[in-house]
């Protein structure tokens, strides 16, 4: 029913719809052979009954929105459709690009903060930018509710610029007032289409020629979706390399991320995505998930790449990573994504363990 979703249909028999979600999650977010190769491939489930649809395009529009539900919860979950989803359905794209623009011209869009900790100790390292929408009727909106769309109508490239000046500007203040030895940095999602603007090099090389940021402290996090097939990519890379920007390749592993990225761009950084976390344990495919974990954080040690591991969420996975020898980690076990006021007063409150760090911050206004 989409590029990527499918429908099925069938009798509940004596399960319930919230068992038959979570049967399927179950189901799909095992591991597939190809090759000699472990592929995962984790879905998200929108479970609707057909006594709550008048028809079957209903019936499926229901689940569609029960599948939208799921999504924003983070995914690899199911949802059962309930009258409420309805007054969640997403907008059509007119009205939607409409209230971006305006979202754009009246600062409704903001970045929050997500702590990046260094695992050895603890320390705070830097953090990744994430933007929200305050939305003047519907409160805050999560990227993965208007990003997709703004790719697609182009807006992503004014809204990536506007957050990198916002993470340039942020990442400036906290360099200014908290000085360390190893100065806190700040990572920025580009995405496919910012990535191949004709502009976005001239105005990266603008931005950085205008701060007082240390140099390769704020990263770009490109996934190799982002890069494709392209043959200029690398030199692109090399371009931005040289205007002192860090350079992280994201979500590796979920995609089609080769080794060959790994040697051959020049990436000072791999973030590696929460999925291949998830997987270890007890069970045999959840020790080969760990196996795999631990051989993309060996590998890109020996290729003296730094690793992120995004998501954890316990003491139990932080502690897994530190056994693996990760660097670094970020997740709802740290930190949510702060607000930029309350980023700072995360930085202010750890600053006297940090390396390097003076008698005390300047003054904050």
């Amino acid at each position: 029913v989409g590029g990527d979703s499918f429908a099925v249909i069938f009798g509940l028999g004596g399960s319930g719809p919230a068992a038959l979600g979570a049967e399927l999650v179950e189901l799909c977010n095992g591991e597939y052979t190809v090759g000699e190769r472990s592929v995962y491939a984790p879905a998200s489930v929108g479970v609707a009954l057909g006594r709550d649809a008048e028809d079957p395009l209903d019936l499926l529009r229901n689940a569609e929105l029960a599948l939208v539900q799921a999504k924003r919860q983070g995914g690899g979950c199911a949802r059962v459709f309930i009258r409420d989803f309805a007054a969640l359905a997403p907008q059509d794209g007119v009205r939607l690009e409409s209230e971006l623009r305006q979202a754009l011209s009246e600062n409704q869009l903001d970045i929050f903060y997500q702590p990046i900790i260094r695992l050895s100790d603890g320390v705070l390292s830097g953090f990744e930018a994430l933007l929200r929408w305050h939305h003047p009727v519907k409160g805050l909106i999560a990227p993965s509710d208007f990003i997709p769309h703004s790719e697609t109508s182009g807006l992503i490239v004014s809204i990536g610029r506007f957050a990198l000046e916002r993470a340039m500007r942020d990442l400036a203040n906290w360099q200014r007032f908290f000085p360390l030895a190893q100065p806190l940095f700040a990572s920025v999602n580009v995405s496919r289409r910012q990535f191949r603007d004709t502009e976005f090099e001239a105005f990266m090389g603008k931005l950085v020629a205008q701060s007082e940021i240390v140099p390769g402290t704020l990263k770009l996090e490109i996934t190799e979706s982002a890069l494709g097939a392209d043959p200029k990519a690398r030199h692109a890379l090399e371009r931005l390399s040289a205007l002192g920007i860090g350079l992280s390749i994201d979500d590796f592993g979920t995609g089609l991320s080769s080794l060959s990225q790994l040697k051959d761009l020049p990436f000072d950084t791999v973030k590696i995505d929460r999925s291949f976390l998830a997987r270890h344990g007890g069970t045999q495919d959840e020790h080969d998930g760990a196996v795999i974990l631990g051989s993309i954080v060996t590998l890109a040690h020996d290729l003296k790449r730094n690793v992120i591991v995004e998501g954890v969420e316990s003491e139990a996975e932080a502690q897994m990573l530190r056994d693996m020898g990760c660097a670094y980690a970020q997740g709802f076990y740290f930190s949510p994504p702060l607000p930029a006021s309350e980023a700072l007063n995360f930085i202010a409150l750890r600053y006297d363990t940090m390396e390097g760090a003076g008698s005390g911050p300047a003054s904050v206004g």
